[in-house]
């Protein structure tokens, strides 16, 4: 016998995003092989990390808490830092994009989008001394890299990762929610 009812299943991108980094950064750290592409991984899940976080906060604030899906609708087609002033400015929350961790909120949605929206770039440098018989990659030298190669840096892996579990922990704090970064069902993922 069936019985007929009613289900619901939240889809929470979050914490996966933000996980797909971890794990990416984790291999950076272990020295795997492929570490420099797993770099590019870890810089581009913080991007699209920060922008399913927004979602999430800003369809709590417009759809849940206050009823407004036309609104929500069209701030949801809003680049990432119109929907996060959008948002701030729902909060009441006073932001400084000129500290961390928001200060490097427009770097990491910038990354994201050149690698999400990737371009053909072609540098051309004249009247450069180049030795014979020296083996070297002109993507080695960094005059000879674009600004999202220059980026592509451990160092910028743990700084912005630092930043997006920030950013995440002031605006859930002031929402009143548990960061989704840190929670999540990995029962439906096949892990533990």
């Amino acid at each position: 016998m069936k019985i007929h009812g009613n289900a619901e299943r939240e889809i929470d991108p979050v914490f996966i995003l933000n996980q797909i980094g971890k794990y990416a950064f984790d291999k950076i750290n272990k020295r795997q092989k492929g570490e420099e592409l797993e770099i590019i991984t870890a810089l581009l899940m913080c991007g699209l990390t920060l922008e399913a976080l927004l979602n999430k906060i800003g369809f709590l604030l417009f759809i849940e808490k206050s009823n407004e899906p036309v609104l929500w609708g069209e701030i949801e087609r809003f680049n990432p830092r119109k929907k996060l002033d959008t948002i701030i400015e729902r909060l009441d929350l006073k932001v400084n994009f000129g500290e961390l961790p928001f200060q490097d909120f427009d770097i990491i949605i910038k990354y994201r989008n050149r690698i999400v929206h990737g371009k053909y770039e072609k540098i051309e440098k004249h009247g450069i001394e180049i030795e014979p018989n020296i083996n070297m990659s002109l993507y080695d030298n960094c005059n000879f890299q674009s600004d999202w190669e220059k980026q592509s840096t451990v160092a910028n892996v743990k700084r912005w990762r630092n930043s997006v579990s920030a950013i995440a922990n002031v605006l859930c704090d002031k929402v009143d929610i548990l960061n989704p970064l840190e929670i999540a069902n990995w029962e439906s993922w096949g892990t533990s």
